[in-house]
């Protein structure tokens, strides 16, 4: 790479998204443009004409610029620096020989905090998904070796086990369906079958389908649509998969007090409709709630943190329904349930 010219005018610079930062021979501060000063959090009137050592907040760029403007060792230092707990670049320092005698440097700034956040957020997905394939692949493993050391020849331990196994290799499977299903949505309204749907029939089918499980739990199941509701614009599936996985966890956490109410309503909402699904369960706590349609995220201290699940359900129904183009909330107190809220476009007439 060519070195660059230090008589490369900041007018020029100044709408680099590239940070540029210029030291004369002297140490002093002769050239910053608005990304560099951004990323280093400075005032370019403030610093600039000042040694660079009494004012850089970072020891490594003052560091490397000792290296090339006081001890003039090497020509050029590329480095990653880390400016903040939120700021990350990439620096590359080169000599600039306005006077070969007394050489100045200038830093090129590229901003890798994007970068960095993003490997940060695949390397905790990938520990996040390994950890929860390890724990039944651990079980599966430890059932199967005691099996052939003998106990399959006991009838009564054989069928305890292989129960056991098909659980845990169930619950293996829901994880691989809700990564491959979460993997689905790249952007809004990508890969939907959208067709005009009727909300009333959708949220009764949706209380069909968990009526016998309601009805065993004590629980009272309720739609409430108003008559001649426009239909709405969705993919059927993936609407009805919303509903359902929304549905599944109200009769979980209510159905920890073994009775109690969930109602699914549906309400006009400017051009789209708004549909409600409340229950009367033990609610989210106030800390909780804003991380819940984070992806595997689990609240531990609560009384369903025993009922399990892959931590992906909430956030697989906040990409479906983003994908519409509509928005998800939640409302909840603790011990007094919770109303999961999104919105769904209505049909062109």
């Amino acid at each position: 790479m060519s070195r660059p010219r230090s008589s490369l005018s900041l007018a020029a610079l100044e709408h680099l998204a590239d940070g540029i930062l210029g030291v004369s021979h002297t140490g002093r501060i002769t050239l910053i443009n608005r990304s560099a000063s951004e990323m280093l959090r400075l005032d370019p009137e403030e610093i600039k004409g000042k040694k660079y050592w009494n004012v850089l907040p970072s020891p490594d760029l003052i560091k490397t610029l000792n290296q090339l403007v006081r001890d003039q060792k090497g020509t050029h230092h590329e480095e990653i620096i880390t400016f903040s707990k939120d700021r990350v670049c990439l620096v590359q320092s080169y000599i600039a020989e306005a006077d070969e005698k007394n050489p100045g440097a200038v830093c090129i700034m590229r901003d890798m905090s994007e970068v960095y956040r993003i490997e940060k957020a695949v390397n905790q997905f990938v520990a996040t998904v390994s950890h929860e394939l390890k724990a039944p692949l651990t079980s599966i493993k430890g059932f199967v070796e005691t099996l052939l050391e003998g106990s399959y020849q006991d009838p009564e331990i054989s069928r305890k086990f292989l129960s056991v196994i098909n659980e845990e290799t169930n619950r293996m499977a829901r994880l691989i369906i809700d990564l491959l299903q979460i993997s689905s949505f790249p952007g809004q309204g990508s890969r939907l079958q959208l067709s005009p749907l009727d909300a009333s029939a959708i949220l009764n089918n949706a209380r069909n389908l968990f009526k016998k499980l309601a009805d065993q739990r004590n629980i009272k199941l309720s739609v409430d649509v108003p008559e001649d509701f426009p239909r709405i614009n969705a993919d059927e599936d993936r609407i009805m998969q919303v509903i359902v996985n929304l549905l599944d966890n109200a009769i979980k956490f209510t159905g920890i007090k073994n009775e109690g109410k969930i109602e699914l309503k549906a309400e006009h909402a400017g051009k789209s409709a708004r549909i409600k699904i409340k229950d009367s369960g033990i609610g989210i706590p106030e800390k909780e709630k804003a991380k819940i349609f984070e992806r595997f995220y689990r609240i531990q201290d609560s009384p369903g943190a025993s009922l399990g699940g892959t931590g992906l359900g909430l956030a697989i129904v906040k990409q479906i329904v983003e994908a519409h183009g509509g928005e998800i909330t939640v409302e909840s107190e603790e011990g007094k349930g919770s109303a999961f809220i999104f919105t769904i476009p209505f049909a062109a007439s």
